[in-house]
């Protein structure tokens, strides 16, 4: 099924959202990434939110996408250059467990368990045809003991 030039069409064969981010160097990856696809058609300018699921391992966490300054590096989603496709506002996400942090001196915003963000984005509005939406997370897990690099 083709779309009409200045629409971008949902393909349900194929996903319509991959996740891409960097692999941590370690054989250890405590938490796993999910996207749900889209449901519909969307075309050239319009607004739609993804769901990004993590699945994190038990006893790890990873720090919210408001974690302020001063310790671990808070989560972070973007859209790579080149596609027709950009954030379109705050990616949002569940309320974070906010606890001092010894080690650093102030508050850290952790997420466990089974996490969901919405992150908005939007079709450009010269989207050719259908497309293909590559999203990067950027996290760091830690446990009790240690922290993996982002």
């Amino acid at each position: 099924m083709r779309c009409s030039p200045g629409c971008w069409m949902a393909n349900t064969k194929l996903a319509t959202a991959i996740l891409l981010f960097a692999p941590v160097l370690q054989a250890q990856d405590p938490v796993h990434w999910t996207v749900k696809p889209a449901a519909r058609t969307f075309h050239a300018g319009e607004t739609f939110t993804v769901e990004v699921a993590a699945q994190i391992d038990s006893t790890w966490h990873i720090y919210s996408t408001t974690q302020g300054p001063g310790g671990q590096f808070p989560t972070r989603f973007s859209l790579p250059d080149g596609q027709p496709f950009r954030l379109s506002g705050a990616v949002a996400g569940p309320p974070p467990m906010v606890e001092m942090d010894a080690n650093f001196g102030i508050k850290t915003e952790s997420l466990t368990g089974n996490p969901v963000f919405q992150v908005p984005v939007q079709v450009a509005a010269e989207a050719p045809g259908d497309q293909q939406l590559h999203i990067n997370v950027r996290y760091q897990a830690c446990d009790e003991s240690n922290c993996l690099p982002p």
